[in-house]
């Protein structure tokens, strides 16, 4: 791609041009469009504070894009709700945020998760920023491990396992995940680490306590192995602005060299 630029609100709509620097297939132009729609739709989200009544995202029917032709009337971007009730107030946009869009898959995950119909879908979407952030190595050293690693040497010649035995051994005894803290804790302390310690909601602000995680996790393991037990006001109140700061964390951590 060469160029990109957006023309000024006229009538409620803008025009959107993207000029390539060579000829490309429709394919490689509609995986442009939908990166795109992907990044606006995230542009919006730190706006919506409570999605009770429906999750705004960013559409772009690809059906009604005309390649090598000026967009028609209908083939614009539109904002849509998770009912896809059509918003007609217009959605400002700017070369500044043009340039701001970062493609990522996890960012197509959390956007998935904006267009869910369902509070369980959502959930499982959205969950999935929480488990991306508890893999980051760099959390590591702040929890103890269960054993050190001159312990889990100790213990593996002290058997008298196979080999294989003693490969599994290893592999589990000085695991990263096997931590004094829990789960909840060790959710609670990279959340601090990173700076969320509270969400803006339209009922103002909510502290991130161990009751509050300990729910989510709890909730979430429900999702994998009952199907049940999801917290509708938790997931868009709660879930959907911690996800929104873990995905953020994410995406400027994958831009460190």
């Amino acid at each position: 791609m060469s160029s990109i630029a957006v023309g000024a609100l006229e009538d409620g709509e803008q025009r959107l041009v993207v000029m390539f620097g060579e000829p490309e297939t429709e394919e490689t132009v509609d995986r442009f469009l939908q990166d795109l729609a992907v990044g606006l739709s995230l542009s919006i989200a730190p706006q919506q504070k409570d999605g009770t009544h429906g999750i705004l995202f960013v559409e772009i029917p690809l059906a009604a894009v005309e390649h090598d032709k000026l967009p028609s009337a209908n083939g614009g971007v539109r904002v849509t709700d998770a009912v896809s009730i059509e918003i007609s107030s217009p959605q400002p946009l700017s070369d500044a945020i043009l340039k701001g869009l970062r493609p990522s898959p996890l960012a197509e995950i959390f956007v998935d998760g904006m267009r869910a119909p369902d509070a369980k879908a959502k959930f499982i979407h959205w969950f999935v920023m929480l488990e991306e952030l508890e893999r980051c190595s760099e959390f590591d050293e702040l929890f103890e491990r269960v054993f050190s690693s001159a312990q889990v040497g100790v213990l593996a010649r002290s058997g008298s396992m196979s080999a294989i035995q003693t490969e599994r051994f290893r592999s589990w005894a000085g695991g990263r995940n096997l931590t004094v803290a829990g789960r909840v804790e060790k959710l609670q302390r990279i959340l601090e680490t990173i700076g969320v310690t509270e969400v803006n909601t339209t009922h103002g602000s909510v502290a991130i306590t161990t009751d509050l995680i300990k729910s989510l996790v709890t909730q979430r393991n429900k999702v994998a192995h009952r199907g049940s037990g999801i917290d509708g006001s938790a997931v868009y109140t709660v879930l959907f602005p911690l996800a929104y700061a873990a995905l953020n964390y994410l995406m400027n951590r994958e831009e460190v060299p």
